[in-house]
């Protein structure tokens, strides 16, 4: 058990794993870091307030997302506890954070549990890798603690290949429709543009249009 002795450590220990523990983070390949934007600035106010309430920690969230945390990462409570006493800012952001991951995780699970199951592993890899990291400047054994990180970091990135999979699967079978659909465009062209003419002939017919033409 990582025992921590100033209140320093903690805060940035607890600020690595929940900034970079963010819903969707854990579960995409590294990408470059200006290609992720943290804030719009087109947003609108109105936009923004609807957010904050979206968003507003209640007891009842709290208790949710430390609940998660507790299943999910346990020596990330005991962080949180720490941190709800020195910095109560930073424990309602991380707090907020962690419930963001808790819904999102939440609707993955309804739409593809599978998936959710991989989402989740990920999340937790990379929670404990970005604490793994954090700590340590307050290693006692820094080779052994590279090699707890680079375990976790490989596994992490399995992970994160077999997410990418489950989309190649899904964008192959959406290609697949795509390319049916232009077949049978193609092959029915000229059944269809006699269909449309049929169409407006009923609509628009001959002797009408000539009729009225001639007034």
């Amino acid at each position: 058990m990582m025992l921590i002795k100033n209140t320093l450590p903690i805060t940035i220990a607890i600020i690595a794993v929940i900034s970079l523990g963010r819903p969707g983070e854990a579960m995409k390949p590294e990408r470059n870091s200006s290609s992720v934007s943290v804030s719009k600035n087109t947003e609108s106010k109105s936009t923004d307030s609807k957010n904050i309430d979206q968003w507003e920690i209640t007891p009842e969230r709290e208790a949710a997302a430390l609940k998660f945390a507790e299943l999910h990462h346990p020596e990330l409570v005991q962080l949180l506890e720490a941190l709800r006493e020195i910095d109560p800012k930073q424990f309602h952001k991380a707090i907020e954070e962690i419930f963001r991951v808790s819904e999102r995780l939440a609707r993955s699970k309804s739409r593809s549990p599978e998936r959710y199951d991989l989402e989740l592993k990920a999340w937790k890899l990379t929670s404990r890798l970005n604490l793994l990291v954090a700590s340590l400047p307050m290693t006692s054994d820094y080779e052994a603690a590279m090699q707890d990180i680079k375990k976790a970091y490989t596994r992490k990135l399995e992970i994160q290949v077999k997410l990418l999979e489950m989309e190649e699967v899904v964008a192959r079978k959406r290609l697949e429709r795509i390319q049916e659909s232009i077949a049978s465009s193609k092959s029915d062209q000229e059944e269809n543009i006699d269909k449309q003419l049929q169409r407006i002939r009923k609509m628009y017919p001959p002797e009408k249009t000539e009729k009225q033409a001639k007034q």
